[in-house]
C-alpha cells in the first residue's frame, strides 16, 4: 500500500465517550456510520463507537444495516436505524435483520404490520425545515395516530433534521416547531420514547436541541462542523491519509505542469509525484490550492490533480527523497492538515471531503473483533 488511510480506533472510542458525556447520562447517542462510516470502515468504527457509549447506530439504507447486523462485532447493537425512507421491497430485510426503518408515510408501516410476526420498532421523521422528507407538521398527529393503531408497530422514535445549523434564528425556529409537534402528540395520547434533532452541530451549539437522544456524525470522527464556534470539546481526528513520493525531478523556470497547464514554475523547481488523485476521492478542486506534509513541512500542490496522481513543489524541503512519507490529511511533525481546511479550500463541506475517500485502510488502537 502506498496511498492509504490510517484509522485510530482508540481515538474513535474516546470521541464517543466525550460525546456521551456532552449529551448527558439520560440522553441516548445514535452514532451515524453511513457511507461506510464516512470512509473510516463501518464495522470497525461502529464497534469503537459502541464501546465508547453509543447505544444506536444510524445508516443510510438497508444494505448498510444488513452489513452491520451480520457482523458479530456489532450485531449486539440495540438498534440499527435506517435514516432514509425505505421502499416496499426492503420490508422483508427489515424484518429478517431486525432493522429500524425511518417512516414518513403510511404505506410502509401498514406493510410491515401485515408481514410482521412480532413487534417492529420504527422512527418517524417530521419536516420542520429540511424539505427533504418527513411528515409535515399539520399531518403529524393524524398520521401518527393511524400508525400507532397498527398491529405490531411501535413508534420508538421521532426526529427532525437541521439543514442550516449556522443560521441560528432558523434553527431555533425548527426546535420550537419540533417541541410544538411533540406537545401536540402528547396531548393526543401518543407517547414516543426517543426524540432527536441534534446532529453534530446541534449537539455542540444548541443545548435545546438535545431532547433525550442525539444523532452525531462528524464530531465522532474528530471533525468540527463549520458552524461550531466553541471547540472546547477535546475531539481527536480519527483518520490520517498518507501516501509516498514516487518520483522527483527538477524542472526549469517557466515549465507548465499537469493537465490544462494550470501551473507555471517561477524558478528552477523540484517536483514530486504523489500516487493519489480523484479516483481515490482526493478532490480535484484542491488543485493549486491545497498542501501536503513532507518531512513535517507544507508543500503546495503544483498543477491539476489527476485521476491517480498529482504533483507537489518540493523546492523548500531539504533532503526530500523518493519514498518519503506524505500526509494529505492529518499530522506530521508539528504541522497538520485538517479535513475542515481542505473543505474550505475546495469550497465544499467536510462530509464530502471525507466520505468520498476510496483507499485501503489500516487500523490502530482497539482490536477489531
Amino acid at each position: 500500500m502506498i496511498t492509504y488511510a490510517e484509522i485510530n480506533l482508540e481515538a474513535a472510542r474516546r470521541n464517543s465517550v466525550l460525546i456521551k458525556e456532552k449529551a448527558g447520562r439520560n440522553t441516548a447517542v445514535m452514532a451515524v456510520v453511513k457511507a461506510d462510516a464516512y470512509s473510516h470502515g463501518a464495522v470497525e468504527i461502529a464497534n469503537a463507537f459502541l464501546e465508547g457509549g453509543a447505544g444506536f447506530l444510524a445508516v443510510a439504507d438497508s444494505s448498510e444495516g444488513i452489513k452491520l447486523r451480520s457482523c458479530p462485532a456489532v450485531s449486539h447493537a440495540g438498534r440499527i436505524v435506517i435514516l432514509n425512507p425505505i421502499l416496499p421491497e426492503e420490508a422483508d430485510n427489515i424484518l429478517e435483520y431486525d432493522l429500524t426503518p425511518t417512516v414518513d408515510n403510511l404505506e410502509i408501516p401498514e406493510l410491515l404490520s401485515k408481514k410482521a410476526k412480532k413487534k417492529v420498532k420504527i422512527h418517524v421523521e417530521v419536516d420542520t425545515g429540511m424539505g427533504r422528507g418527513g411528515f409535515i407538521p399539520d399531518e403529524a398527529v393524524p398520521k401518527l395516530t393511524r400508525i400507532n393503531q397498527l398491529k405490531n408497530i411501535v413508534i420508538e422514535g421521532i426526529f427532525t433534521h437541521f439543514p442550516s445549523a449556522d443560521d441560528r434564528d432558523f434553527t431555533m425556529g425548527q426546535i420550537a416547531k419540533f417541541k410544538e409537534i411533540l406537545l401536540n402528540l402528547e396531548n393526543a395520547g401518543i407517547n414516543i420514547r426517543y426524540k432527536h434533532s441534534a446532529n453534530s452541530a446541534g449537539l455542540l451549539n444548541y443545548p435545546d436541541s438535545l431532547f433525550n437522544m442525539v444523532r452525531p456524525g462528524l464530531c465522532l470522527y474528530g471533525i468540527f462542523p463549520p458552524s461550531t464556534a466553541n471547540r472546547d470539546t477535546a475531539l481527536e481526528p480519527v483518520l490520517v491519509l498518507k501516501s509516498k513520493i514516487i518520483n522527483i525531478r527538477e524542472v526549469p523556470k517557466g515549465t507548465t505542469l499537469s493537465y490544462g497547464r494550470t501551473y507555471t514554475t517561477t524558478r528552477k523547481t523540484l517536483i514530486g509525484t504523489i500516487p493519489a488523485g480523484y479516483s481515490c476521492g482526493y478532490d480535484r478542486r484542491l488543485s493549486n490550492r491545497a498542501e501536503v506534509l513532507v518531512r513535517g513541512k507544507r508543500c503546495p500542490i503544483a498543477g491539476t490533480i489527476c485521476m491517480d496522481s498529482f504533483l507537489i513543489d518540493l523546492s523548500d524541503i531539504p533532503g526530500a527523497e523518493t519514498g518519503d512519507e506524505t500526509v494529505l490529511i492529518g499530522k506530521q511533525g508539528n504541522e497538520s492538515i485538517s479535513v475542515e481546511e481542505l473543505a474550505e479550500k475546495a469550497g465544499t463541506v467536510s462530509h464530502e471531503i471525507i466520505a468520498r475517500l476510496r483507499v485501503p485502510r489500516t487500523y490502530t488502537g482497539l482490536s477489531c473483533k
